[in-house]
C-alpha cells in the first residue's frame, strides 16, 4: 500500500467514526449506564466494521444493530438486565426495510422535552462534560445531570412499550 493510499484509507474510516460514533454511543447508552462499557462497545463497533467494511451493504445499520449487539453482550457477560422485551421487541417490530437506527433514534428523542434532548445530544455526541452543558445553557451542573438522566430514563420506557 502506498503512503498516499494509506493516508486515504485513514481518513476515510476517521470520518467512518466521526459519522457514526454519536450512534454507537446513543444507542449503546440506551443498554449500558456504565460509561467504559459504553466506551468498550464503540471500540469493538467501529474494529468490527473496519474488519468487515467489504462486505457492508448498509453501514448505517450495520453499525447500529452492531452496537445493540455488543451492548447486550456486555450485559449478558456480566450478568446485567438485558432488557428483555425492550429494545429488541422495539426494533423487531418497528424497523423495517424504509426505516433506519436513525429514524428510531429520531422516535425516541421525540418523547423528550427540548431542553432534555439538547443535553442528551451535547453529551453524549458532542461530548461534552455536565459542567460544559451547564455553563452553555446558563444552569446548574446538578440540574443538567439531573434533566439527562431523566432524559434515559424515558428513552428506556420509550422502548420497552
Amino acid at each position: 500500500m502506498t503512503n498516499a493510499t494509506k493516508h486515504k484509507d485513514e481518513n476515510y474510516y476517521r470520518s467512518i467514526y466521526e459519522d457514526y460514533k454519536p450512534l454507537v454511543v446513543f444507542i449503546a447508552s440506551i443498554y449500558l449506564t456504565n460509561k467504559d462499557y459504553v466506551d468498550d462497545v464503540v471500540q469493538e463497533v467501529f474494529l468490527e466494521t473496519y474488519a468487515h467494511e467489504g462486505a457492508i451493504k448498509d453501514l448505517k445499520n450495520y453499525i447500529g444493530a452492531l452496537a445493540k449487539n455488543k451492548a447486550l453482550a456486555i450485559n449478558k457477560a456480566n450478568g446485567f438486565a438485558t432488557n428483555e422485551g425492550g429494545m429488541d421487541d422495539f426494533l423487531v417490530s418497528n424497523l423495517n426495510e424504509n426505516e433506519t437506527f436513525a429514524s428510531i433514534v429520531e422516535e425516541l428523542l421525540s418523547v423528550l422535552s427540548s431542553t432534555e434532548a439538547d443535553i442528551l445530544l451535547l453529551h453524549l455526541y458532542g461530548g461534552y462534560s455536565f459542567k460544559e452543558i451547564a455553563e452553555k445553557m446558563k444552569s446548574n451542573e446538578n440540574t443538567v445531570k439531573s434533566k439527562y438522566f431523566r432524559a434515559l430514563r424515558k428513552c428506556r420506557k420509550e422502548l420497552r412499550r
